[in-house]
């Protein structure tokens, strides 16, 4: 109740049955309560589970269903100046863990120590700032051979040098989320390191710059998409460029609907003032790595605006 105007708040005794019997036990009475066991409800099906669904129907058997996950979803697209500044504090966090990654990073440590240390710097930061406030963070790293596949937990794979590690710095306030990503070569690059990371540099800053109110979200991904083509460099781009960020509500890692599935070559959507997105393309190379860094920007009247402000640049610690 601390962070909601809803005072009604019906618990489960979780000692009587399963959780979600329980759950749509009372759903089903509050419903029945209000008149509304014979209406047309609106639900989120795209997060029910199976046997959740199927328990709600026989305890709704007069009660038209209608999935209303897209809408609701959508309705916290376009963020309000309250959202932006969570997201905003969100980042500023997220860019005080990837520090801590930095300095963690080194030969013969793993992939989940690594890892700890960032959380750890993150949430006494969180603490401090905010410390009445629900959080946490959920970061995660590779290394060598996992870089090649994006959004991966590490397996706790310990720093090898010449590796590519990749790092994300993700930190969640209040059910907000922002995130830095980047990608890290340890000790000194080679010459195919190098070009390979480079040309995602440029991609990612080409994409940065395309963004902006009114702008097809398709066209950045095929923008994106034409700068490592040329480069030769398009058969290994495994994942979108851009995804929504900051959902204030359900999974952070969710990309489905139409704006909140992001900056790929299939949408249609236009960009709108006060979204919040990533920007992130990459490279999966066999034999070489896994190359992307992730920023987080607000669109804004004239472009978009950055909100994670890590180095952008080719990243190297000693080896």
């Amino acid at each position: 109740t601390r962070y909601s105007w809803i005072r009604d708040v019906r618990v489960r005794d979780p000692d009587l049955r399963p959780d979600h019997e329980t759950a749509v036990g009372l759903v089903a009475q509050v419903v029945a309560e209000k008149g509304l066991a014979k209406g047309r409800i609106g639900i989120e099906a795209d997060e029910f589970h199976v046997p959740t669904m199927t328990l709600l129907q026989a305890a709704l058997p007069e009660a038209e269903l209608v999935n209303v996950s897209d809408r609701l979803t959508n309705l916290g697209v376009v963020k309000s100046a309250e959202e932006i500044e969570i997201l905003k504090l969100c980042s500023e966090i997220a860019d005080l863990g990837g520090a801590a990654y930095m300095e963690a990073i080194r030969p013969g440590k793993s992939t989940h120590e690594i890892t700890a240390e960032a959380d750890l710097a993150m949430n006494r930061e969180i603490a401090k700032r905010m410390p009445e406030a629900d959080f946490q963070s959920v970061s995660f790293s590779m290394t060598g051979p996992e870089s090649l596949y994006p959004h991966k937990f590490g397996s706790g794979r310990p720093v090898e040098k010449g590796d590519i590690f990749a790092w994300n710095s993700l930190p969640v306030v209040c059910g907000y989320y922002s995130c830095t990503e980047r990608t890290v070569v340890v000790g000194e690059p080679t010459a195919e390191q190098r070009r390979a990371f480079e040309i995602v540099i440029d991609a990612h800053m080409r994409g940065i710059e395309a963004l902006g109110p009114g702008v097809v979200a398709g066209d950045v991904d095929r923008l994106v998409r034409g700068v490592l083509d040329e480069a030769g460099y398009g058969a290994y781009f495994a994942c979108g460029p851009g995804h929504h960020c900051g959902v204030g509500m359900g999974n952070p890692y969710s990309h489905g609907g139409p704006i909140i599935g992001g900056i790929r070559h299939f949408s249609e959507e236009r960009l709108v003032e006060d979204m919040v997105v990533t920007m992130e393309p990459g490279i999966y190379i066999p034999g070489l790595g896994g190359f992307r860094h992730c920023d987080a920007l607000r669109i804004t009247r004239d472009g978009a605006e950055l909100l994670t402000q890590f180095d952008r640049g080719v990243l190297t610690v000693e080896a």
